[in-house]
């Protein structure tokens, strides 16, 4: 998950130096919720019954991640100062999930394939 939420972090980091316009970023948004899409589907098809509630975890992490980029997708179309904050609360149980994931992960010596 790090590369994708890195890489669109940097896409963002592209809109607030004004070298993309609204528009640009409301692409890039939805090239990246399709790759969030993705994500979710490959942790989804996992089945392994020792590291079900992790894996849990971190789908519920994409979920959000990928939640608060849409919203701030809407942020963007609207101006809506109320999406940005949900997309901040929303980004906020993303690294929540993540961290209580990685948690699980670690008291087991375990990882995801």
């Amino acid at each position: 998950m790090a590369g994708v939420t890195e890489d669109y972090h940097n896409e963002i980091g592209k809109w607030q130096r004004g070298e993309y316009d609204d528009q640009q970023i409301v692409s890039v948004t939805n090239a990246f919720l399709i790759k969030y899409d993705d994500l979710m589907d490959s942790a989804s098809s996992i089945s392994s019954p020792q590291k079900y509630e992790a894996l849990e975890l971190y789908i519920k992490s994409l979920e959000s991640e990928r939640a608060s980029y849409a919203s701030f997708r809407g942020y963007i179309e609207t101006g809506d100062p109320r999406l940005n904050q949900t997309s901040a609360n929303l980004l906020s149980n993303a690294t929540e999930y993540e961290f209580e994931s990685f948690f699980l992960i670690n008291a087991n010596g375990e990882a995801f394939p």
